[in-house]
């Protein structure tokens, strides 16, 4: 490794980083032609959020070598290339500035697409970071990813980046990794959370001498994730895979209700554990239909996930720190939807507000409250008056894709009669009509 000083307004960043397969070196104008085609191609660098139908030509390639290579004693930006004979470029690195101190923002991409899930880019990360945090010059690494790319999202994870927070509507996350977490992480593996938990004083002074980050911002990453320990649903070790088995479930035509019992007041466990679930759903989901190829035999069932009081998953505040904005947005595609259940629509998050197709509005005196709900809406001066005017009880407004029109609907008694006339039994022996709507607006809302 070999480190070089960059700009006064630029920490210094190692300049030649090797590992086992890869070594990172600064760019050079021979590289042009590899740069030139991963940047070209929509697989490397459309996951990445660039542009559709981006291209660079060899007069963009001189302008980009004049402004970010040529004449500078020290680059922010490198190729990786394969520790063989040849040299052969395979990937881009770079480092950018960040708006907080002792860190630095960071990007990667492996071009060589037949050198994907080979485990490169994580290789060449973790090097990185390593040669980083030993020169002493930062105190963290920051990546911004798109949630759909789930690559990226895996090979971060796996050298120990976390989630910081999710900004666009949840399109995207920028993830963190901490000198202290990174090295604690080398050190103990995958149960480094646990072990930090539960380190005693003995175990903390040993750390003082096996650890090269500041000891105090480990004391402060302990307290973080001690955390933990109010919640007695978590456990050192799973018996198993409850994201699994609730996608069980569901691939049995089974619904799954999810109770917090006496942590219904504890905010914090509601986003931890509806961020997990949600995610690994949203993973699960998206793997299996990509997979299916238009298959529908092979596409998982129709999913429906209900938010009751949302306003506690989707204040503006916090909405960013979920999946949920993607899932109202992208995840029909993936056969899933968003079901939105709550008494104050103007404490939900306006970009997620306005990625519901379909409302179902009972009465709302509150101005605010209305505003919320007739977001995007044509003619809302009108509905306004109507939704002022609703009966108190089993009167409603359908208004957005479902219907071709803003309508008002009675709700049924719940009573026995309803409920047996649902009942499979009720519905086997319920007449059928001799001759089905032809009408294509009928067969569409029935």
């Amino acid at each position: 490794m070999t480190i070089n000083h960059c700009r006064p307004d630029f920490p210094s960043v190692p300049q030649v980083v090797e590992s086992e397969r890869l070594t990172i070196r600064p760019s050079e104008r021979g590289d042009a032609p590899f740069l030139k085609k991963w940047w070209n191609d929509p697989q490397v660098t459309g996951p990445g959020g660039n542009l559709a139908g981006m291209q660079y030509d060899d007069e963009d390639m001189e302008d980009w070598f004049q402004r970010y290579v040529d004449g500078r004693e020290c680059t922010t930006h490198f190729v990786i290339c394969l520790r063989k004979s040849d040299e052969r470029p395979i990937g881009e690195f770079y480092i950018a500035s960040d708006d907080r101190p002792g860190c630095v923002e960071c990007a990667l991409i492996i071009g060589e697409n037949d050198l994907w899930g080979q485990g490169y880019g994580s290789e060449a990360l973790s090097a990185y970071a390593e040669a980083l945090f030993e020169s002493g010059l930062c105190e963290a690494m920051r990546m911004n990813l798109r949630v759909d790319n789930a690559a990226a999202m895996c090979m971060a994870r796996k050298v120990g980046f976390v989630v910081e927070h999710v900004w666009a509507n949840g399109a995207f996350q920028t993830l963190v990794l901490s000198r202290a977490a990174y090295e604690l992480h080398k050190l103990w593996g995958k149960g480094w959370i646990g072990r930090l938990i539960t380190a005693d004083a003995e175990t903390l002074e040993l750390l003082k001498a096996q650890l090269v980050a500041s000891f105090v911002s480990v004391l402060a990453l302990k307290r973080r994730v001690q955390r933990f320990e109010r919640y007695g649903f978590l456990k050192p070790h799973a018996l198993e895979d409850s994201a699994r088995r609730i996608l069980e479930y569901i691939e049995s035509r089974k619904s799954v209700v999810l109770e917090f019992g006496g942590y219904g007041k504890a905010l914090d466990a509601y986003i931890l554990v509806a961020n997990y679930l949600t995610r690994r759903l949203h993973e699960m989901y998206v793997d299996r239909v990509e997979k299916a190829l238009g298959d529908s035999a092979h596409e998982p069932p129709q999913l429906l996930i209900t938010i009751e009081e949302a306003h506690k998953f989707l204040d503006p505040q916090i909405a960013r720190q979920t999946i949920f904005g993607v899932i109202a947005r992208e995840l029909r595609k993936y056969n899933v939807t968003l079901l939105i259940v709550d008494q104050r629509p103007s404490g939900i998050d306006e970009e997620v507000m306005s990625q519901i197709g379909t409302r179902v509005t009972a009465l709302l005196d509150n101005e605010r409250d209305i505003a919320a709900v007739l977001t995007g809406v044509s003619g809302a001066g009108g509905l306004r008056e109507v939704l002022a005017r609703l009966d108190t009880r089993q009167q409603a407004l359908i208004l957005g894709h479902a219907v071709p029109m803003p309508v008002v609907v009675k709700t049924r008694d719940y009573d026995t009669d309803f409920y047996a006339s649902v009942s499979p039994a009720s519905a086997q022996d319920a007449p059928r009509p001799s001759v089905a709507p032809t009408d294509p607006e009928s067969r569409r809302l029935r």
